[in-house]
């Protein structure tokens, strides 16, 4: 936790946003602590009527009261514990927003310069952690995908040396077709691109991941090539529905389908 004693704004264990604690505002603006800590309870106490269904206001979309202030305690001049509440900017401005006079404008304008401050620090590091999970995640992908095409290369080797089949009716179809599916998979799921953030790399890696361990067993139990392909694609269903859950049914349907080099159709 950041240090307080010269801290206006800080950011506190558990709290994602900048605060700043009230008995330092009350400090600042030279009031008394418990007098503040009482209007912010009134204030609390407005926010919940206003919410209400028959509320003369009936403001919507406050939201949780924590998005405003956040209980807490601290220890006095004499070593009791007292209450104490952390302030959100949104919490800040309204319960200061009575405080008028040159100095309160002063002091408001020093704590929002604070704020708005830190939160620019915090998107950096965010921003900077969310490329670093991008850039893991995406390395993480890199390896089941080459496991997978790999997988099908040999499956691809596998039905011709094996089987007989015409290298040119399968390949590069084999490719095309398990890859669009890990895909529209991952899209069916989340309703995203490959590569849009590093939640979507997890989930093509797990799913390339099925593909060829479903290739690799089929091959290994000498399967016709054809089954061993449709297993693959089985898989990916398995992993849309698995995941899917108990979403509408129009999105489970849809998830059913997979693309085949003759088109859509529903593997049973």
């Amino acid at each position: 936790m950041t240090d307080t004693t010269n801290a206006l704004v800080y950011i506190v264990d558990g709290i994602p946003v900048p605060v700043a604690d009230s008995r330092t505002v009350a400090n600042f603006f030279e009031k008394r602590h418990d007098h503040l800590v009482r209007d912010i309870d009134k204030i609390i106490t407005d926010l919940i009527e206003v919410e209400k269904p028959d509320s003369i206001l009936n403001i919507p979309n406050f939201g949780d009261i924590q998005n405003y202030f956040i209980k807490g305690d601290c220890i006095d001049n004499r070593g009791r514990k007292q209450r104490l509440y952390y302030l959100t900017q949104d919490g800040f401005t309204l319960a200061v927003m009575g405080f008028t006079g040159k100095k309160a404008l002063q002091m408001k304008l020093a704590f929002l310069s604070k704020y708005h401050a830190l939160e620019q620090e915090l998107a950096a590091i965010h921003a900077a952690e969310y490329r670093r999970m991008q850039f893991e995640t995406r390395q993480a992908y890199l390896m089941p995908y080459h496991s997978c095409s790999d997988a099908i290369k040999d499956l691809i080797d596998y039905a011709v040396d094996v089987w007989g089949a015409e290298r040119d009716a399968i390949d590069p179809h084999y490719y095309a077709i398990i890859n669009y599916n890990i895909n529209h998979a991952v899209q069916v799921v989340k309703g995203t691109r490959k590569d849009a953030d590093p939640e979507t790399n997890v989930r093509l890696g797990d799913l390339h991941r099925w593909a060829a361990e479903a290739i690799r067993g089929g091959i290994a139990r000498e399967d016709h090539f054809d089954t061993v392909f449709h297993d693959a694609l089985g898989k990916i269903k398995l992993y849309k529905t698995l995941v899917l859950g108990n979403r509408d049914r129009q999105n489970r349907i849809a998830s059913d389908n997979v693309f085949t080099k003759r088109g859509i159709r529903r593997i049973k």
